[in-house]
This record gives C-alpha cells, sequence and structure tokens, in this order.
C-alpha cells in the first residue's frame, strides 16, 4: 500500500513538474515574428538564485512546419536534460531565408530568453531538421563565436557557400550531420561532399549514415534527438558567447530547392497521366519519382527519372511536362525551384 501511495505521489510530482511550452512575440523589422519556448524547472527563477546556468538549444523547423513541431520532439529529452529550447517560426514556413529569418533575428530571439532565463552562453547550440538543417549549418559557420556547436537532419551547404568558409567561421566549430542513405531530397553523396568541403577547412564535420532511412525525422526522433544532444553536449566555447554582425549581402540563390510537399501546393493545373497497356496488362503498379525543375514563369523547364518501372516511367513524365505552377517568390522575386515528383501507380 505504501509503495503505491508514493508511486502515485511521485507520477503525480512528475506531471506536475513539467514544462509547458510558451508561445512568445517579438517585433523584428516592424513584424511581429512568433517562437516558442520550454524551460526547465530550474532556469525559471532569477540567474542570482539559480545554482546551475542551462544550456539552451535553437531549433529551426522543416518546410511547411512550425517551431512547435520541433518543441513537441525535444520537450522530453530537454526536462530530462535541464535544458531550454527556444523554436521559431520563419517567416515563410517553407523556407528559412537569409536577413529576414536570420542571422539578426535569430540573435534578438536567443538573447531575449537569455533575459529571461538562466543560461550558460558556453553553451548555446544548434538543431535543424531539413529546410532547417541547411539554416542552421549556416548560421553555425557565420556565427561560430556564439553557437558551441550545430547538428542536424538531412541537410547540406550549397557550393556557392564553400568559398565563404574561411572568411565567415572565426571558430571551427564540430559539425554533425545526420542522414537517411535512402533520403530523396539530400543524398548520401550531396552531404558527404558537405563534410569534405568543410573539413578541407579545418572543420570536426561529421557525417552519420542511417540506413534504410528516408527523410522522415518525425518517425526517428525519440531515438535520433538524444545522440544529437549526446555530440552537441560534448562541446562548449570556453568564453562567453560572442555575436558577430554582418555588413555584407548575402547572394541570393538562383535556384532554390524545396520538398515535394511545397512544391505540391504551389500546383496550379495537371494533368493525370495515362495508364499504360503493357504495364496494366502485366500487373506493373507503384511509383515513378521524378527530379524537377521549375523555372521562374511556373514551367517544367527539366526533369529526369529518379526511380520506378521502365515501362511507367514515359508515361510519367509525359504528363508531369503539362503540369504549371505558381512562380516561387524569394525576396520579391521569381527563381527556379528544385524538386522531386512522385506519381503513383495503382491498379
Amino acid at each position: 500500500m505504501k509503495a503505491t501511495l508514493a508511486l502515485l505521489l511521485a507520477l503525480l510530482f512528475t506531471t506536475a513538474s513539467a514544462a509547458t511550452p510558451e508561445k512568445q512575440t517579438i517585433t523584428f523589422e516592424g513584424r511581429e515574428r512568433v517562437y516558442y519556448t520550454v524551460a526547465p524547472e530550474k532556469a525559471v527563477a532569477a540567474p542570482e538564485m539559480t545554482a546551475a546556468p542551462a544550456p539552451l538549444l535553437l531549433l529551426l523547423h522543416g518546410s511547411g512546419r512550425d517551431g512547435m513541431s520541433q518543441i513537441e520532439q525535444w520537450q522530453a529529452l530537454a526536462e530530462q536534460e535541464g535544458l531550454v529550447l527556444v523554436a521559431p517560426n520563419s517567416l515563410n514556413s517553407g523556407e528559412w531565408s537569409m536577413g529576414v529569418d536570420g542571422p539578426e533575428f535569430l540573435h534578438e530571439i536567443v538573447e531575449a530568453v537569455r533575459g529571461k532565463y538562466s543560461i550558460d552562453g558556453n553553451r548555446i547550440y544548434l538543431f535543424g531538421h531539413s529546410a532547417g538543417a541547411v539554416f542552421a549549418l549556416y548560421m553555425g559557420l557565420m556565427e561560430s563565436q556564439y553557437f558551441a556547436a550545430a547538428g542536424v537532419h538531412a541537410g547540406a551547404i550549397r557550393e556557392e557557400f564553400y568559398s565563404s568558409l574561411d572568411n565567415v567561421a572565426k571558430r571551427k566549430l564540430p559539425l554533425a550531420i545526420w542522414v537517411g542513405t535512402e533520403d530523396p531530397y539530400f543524398s548520401l553523396t550531396m552531404v558527404k561532399g558537405t563534410q569534405s568541403e568543410l573539413q578541407k577547412h579545418g572543420f570536426d564535420a561529421q557525417v552519420f549514415e542511417m540506413k534504410g532511412h528516408d527523410h522522415d525525422y518525425y518517425a526517428v526522433a525519440k531515438d535520433l534527438n538524444p545522440k544529437i544532444w549526446s555530440f552537441l553536449s560534448a562541446s562548449s566555447l570556453g568564453a562567453d558567447a560572442k555575436w558577430q554582425t554582418y555588413h555584407f549581402k548575402v547572394a541570393e540563390p538562383k535556384k532554390l530547392r524545396v520538398s515535394s510537399g511545397v512544391a505540391d501546393k504551389m500546383k496550379i493545373h495537371d494533368v493525370q497521366p495515362e495508364y499504360p497497356r503493357t504495364a496494366k496488362m502485366s500487373h506493373i503498379a507503384g511509383d515513378v519519382v521524378l527530379h524537377a525543375i521549375i523555372d521562374r514563369e511556373g514551367h517544367i523547364a527539366e526533369l529526369e527519372a529518379l526511380s520506378g518501372h521502365p515501362l511507367l516511367i514515359e508515361s510519367a513524365m509525359k504528363a508531369v511536362k503539362q503540369w504549371q505552377y505558381r512562380p516561387y517568390i524569394l525576396n520579391g522575386k521569381p527563381v527556379e525551384v528544385e524538386t522531386t515528383i512522385k506519381v503513383s501507380y495503382q491498379m
């Protein structure tokens, strides 16, 4: 009876002490922006009353998501490790854009959180998934004296950024990328290319291959996040965080990579593929995956088959070439879009 009562009291205490995510707002460049936080109990007290300042993890969401989608994946681990989480929304949920989303926007958010909670300035870290992963890598490199380390799932650095590595990174911060061997958006070859280039410039860049895994971070987050945190928490700055302010304009990409989900929402006209008679008679079904370049006017400019049965590919490509999309606007200008398209054939 006593043991049962003790267990019930323990469960009640655990439930009562669990931190609740908070939605916060901040005004940046005249816009009200949203971010989410979760803080363990020990970080809520005034700084002079806190024995051990907490580490902080800045989370950058993937395309089509928001900051809360990351908080949900990390909250249990944060409570276990005494970790403060901060997860902003990008201005456009489909992308993270240089200037409007960082670096200064992220700096203002983190400093607002540091003003509210007791944060260890030596241990401020970065994590991102997909579009957030790409941006986290950029932000880590550009603010290497502010972030102790960066770890990401499914991301890589664009080749046009390689020449800036020595100029922007004042410190060779530890970097790690987790990537699935079956990821259709960030291939192992692409990620290994990023690792190789970073290592050429003296960075401790690690790549962890996830055998058989695709792009779905949310399916593996529970098991993956402790590994990411183990990597991040092994590093600290050795001095309080120092912010680097930039006075140059980062070149806008001529071509933007977006997820298939984001591209699908841009589609305004499609043509259904005709099921090839030979394939139907042979009971052949399945998916055809295509790599597509959508031009500034929303037309399919280039199309290449990545996978699918040979009897289905021609039909899929013939239909997709007739699809029409809304132009993708980046910083007020239309840009080319690179994406993947899946066409399904079912009997």
